[in-house]
């Protein structure tokens, strides 16, 4: 069997199919969530930059850099979030169906 065909049985396995279409699913919402955190920081920062001006108790520190470290870190850590899911539950389920298909093209 060539591998266009075994490539083909892959992406028609119906696990397969189920697996990418979670996968999508994941990466847009990680996406749209992370599209919402930087839009109300920069929004915040436009409409009371003050606030980011203050510091925070007797220190040099801003409110500004925490926050715009807590949006580098809440980056950080859904990139986080999805290699480990991509790298581990969804390449599983890859590595299975493709076990799977060569067992099946084995045998016909």
């Amino acid at each position: 069997m060539n591998k266009n065909n075994i490539d083909h049985r892959v992406m028609a396995h119906p696990e397969f199919q189920a697996m990418a279409r979670e996968k999508s699913i994941l990466g847009w919402s990680l996406t749209v969530i992370m599209i919402i955190v930087y839009t109300v920081y920069i929004l915040y920062i436009g409409a009371s930059p003050a606030t980011f001006a203050q510091t925070v108790g007797d220190s040099a520190v801003t409110v500004g850099i925490y926050a715009g470290l807590f949006v580098i870190f809440f980056a950080i850590a859904i990139t986080g979030i999805y290699v480990y899911r991509a790298n581990g539950v969804y390449e599983a389920i890859t590595q299975k169906v493709v076990h799977e298909v060569h067992q099946e093209a084995d045998h016909d």
